[in-house]
């Protein structure tokens, strides 16, 4: 990954060696392509960082993230690797690394990792200039997580479970934590307020915990939930429960969708003891604004 600046004259994004200050132009796409929560003291903040360590946020080397309501500096692993890799060049001293190891609760440290579930802790070591620094990550402290949601009906369950990326490689993911760690205890000076996205997944960042957030559900996750419910209904009370939770947050479209499947439903035409009409829409499949407004059941 490239660490020089960009010349001036190649963009008109380029940040030049001595900047002061964002210009328009950039601070338009930095708050397009990071968070709008950004104060003026946060991004002059970013600038200093981007020129201190070379990394240019255009080129998306480094980023300045929104975790835990909070603005937040981020590189990967390799823009640690690459600004550590300048600044030991820069003071003509070596730079090692001894191989990264994990273990398990017995704490009998691995070269590999080759356990079925994850493991307990790993450990990395820098050498600069002949001095060692050695870090020491635990799963527990860093393993990232997500709140879980209900498959069905789209709603968290109140539960936190283990993120994607950290079910599928907890010890690539712990690695690079414990090395990230490592190299900001060498050169602290250089990688001193950035932070690898690892090292985020579950942490406290300024007092708040940092959990991963489930995006916003597409419009068609919840129109299909509705409908496998709908498919299942027995009786039309059950139709009603449906209308209830989805027909105030669909959008138009989708609940004259879900309207016209009520209607189809087998369970639309069984009596019950209060019958109650299926939400209405007009010939061009719209459901009627009165029916929108005030649930039909």
């Amino acid at each position: 990954m490239s660490t020089d600046l960009v010349p001036a004259a190649a963009s008109a994004l380029a940040i030049t060696p001595g900047q002061s200050g964002w210009t328009d132009q950039q601070l338009a796409v930095i708050r397009q392509i990071g968070t709008q929560k950004a104060t003026k003291a946060d991004l002059d903040l970013f600038l200093h960082v981007c020129l201190r360590t070379g990394l240019d946020p255009f080129l998306k080397q480094i980023h300045l993230v929104e975790y835990g309501g909070k603005p937040t500096i981020q590189t990967g692993i390799d823009g640690f690797r690459v600004v550590a890799r300048r600044a030991a060049d820069a003071a003509q001293e070596p730079l090692e690394y001894e191989d990264t190891q994990w273990c398990g609760p017995d704490g009998v440290w691995a070269d590999v990792w080759l356990q079925d579930g994850p493991p307990a802790a790993a450990r990395a070591t820098v050498l600069r200039g002949g001095r060692r620094f050695t870090a020491v990550a635990l799963y527990s402290e860093f393993v990232g997580m997500k709140k879980e949601y209900d498959e069905r009906t789209n709603k968290p369950t109140g539960r936190m479970v283990v993120n994607s990326m950290w079910s599928g490689k907890p010890a690539h993911m712990l690695g690079k934590v414990v090395e990230a760690l490592a190299l900001r205890k060498a050169f602290p000076n250089d990688l001193g307020g950035v932070h690898a996205p690892e090292e985020l997944d579950h942490r406290t960042v300024q007092g708040e915990v940092v959990r991963e957030e489930r995006p916003a559900a597409e419009p068609g996750e919840q129109l299909v939930a509705a409908m496998a419910l709908v498919a299942g209904a027995g009786t039309r009370e059950d139709l009603a429960a449906v209308w209830a939770e989805f027909g105030t947050v669909l959008s138009v479209a989708d609940r004259a969708r879900l309207s016209a499947a009520i209607k189809a439903s087998p369970a639309y035409a069984v009596e019950d003891a209060q019958p109650a009409p299926a939400p209405e829409a007009d010939e061009d499949g719209v459901v009627i604004e009165a029916d929108v407004e005030d649930p039909p059941y």
